[in-house]
C-alpha cells in the first residue's frame, strides 16, 4: 500500500454522511452517526454548553466513548486535529439544520415564521 493512501488528510469531510437523532433530555441534545465509504461510526453526541466556547460554539461534540475505570474513554480517535475539527464543524451544522426541522414540525411553524426567535433552542 503507498504511503498516501494512509494519509488522514485525503479524507474529504463532505463525503462523510451525517445522521441526526434528536434528544430533548439534559445535556445531551442529539446522537449522532457518521458514515464515510463503508465506515459508520455510531455513538457521537451533540452536548450543549453552559457557555459558548472561545470561537463561539454553543456545542461540544464528543466521540463515541464508554465509561471505564471512573472516567469516559473515546472509542473513536481522529489523530488528524484538522479533520477532527472539519468533523466537528459538519456535525454541528447537520445538527442545527434537523433541530430546526425538528421544531418547525413539532410546533409547526410555518415557512414565513422560520426566525431564529421563533424557534425554542
Amino acid at each position: 500500500m503507498k504511503q498516501e493512501e494512509n494519509n488522514i488528510t485525503n479524507i474529504d469531510i463532505n463525503q462523510f454522511k451525517i445522521g441526526v437523532e434528536i434528544k430533548e433530555e439534559g445535556k445531551v441534545l442529539a446522537r449522532v452517526i457518521c458514515t464515510y465509504k463503508k465506515l459508520i461510526l455510531k455513538g457521537y453526541r451533540v452536548i450543549r454548553l453552559d457557555k459558548p466556547t472561545e470561537d463561539g460554539s454553543k456545542y461540544w461534540i464528543t466521540p463515541p466513548c464508554v465509561y471505564a475505570y471512573g472516567k469516559w474513554r473515546p472509542q473513536v480517535v481522529i489523530d488528524d486535529e484538522g479533520i477532527w475539527k472539519q468533523l466537528q464543524k459538519r456535525i454541528v451544522e447537520e445538527y442545527e439544520k434537523v433541530t430546526k426541522e425538528y421544531y418547525k414540525n413539532k410546533f409547526q411553524i410555518e415557512n414565513n415564521e422560520t426566525e431564529e426567535e421563533s424557534i425554542p433552542f
